[in-house]
């Protein structure tokens, strides 16, 4: 799973730098502020070695449901990172699931 992780790894990566520690909302259609760094430390990677894939998402319920509302209510985060990726990477990006 060497490339694969290596690829979630980048989307990992290029989600925690998207997401803004600020006190303002973000513009719709740019990755969400956050206010205390809550969604940045939430942020978790798991692999399925039995599926062959790596899941990249949110580590609690609460986080989870927000980021869920942020990333399909128009201030998505790990989309974009995944397309960024999948463009350099298709199929290996093909085994990385966002949730």
């Amino acid at each position: 799973m060497g490339l694969l992780w290596n690829v979630a790894d980048k989307i990992y990566e290029l989600v925690d730098q998207s997401i803004i520690v600020s006190n303002e909302a973000s513009q719709p259609g740019r990755p969400p502020h956050t206010r205390k760094g809550k969604l940045n430390s939430s942020l978790a990677i798991n692999e399925d070695q039995q599926e062959g894939r790596v899941i990249i998402g949110t580590r609690y319920s609460v986080i989870k449901d927000i980021g869920g509302q942020l990333e399909h209510g128009g201030r998505p985060f790990m989309r974009p990172a995944l397309e960024k990726v999948q463009a350099h990477f298709p199929e290996a990006a093909a085994g990385v699931r966002i949730s």
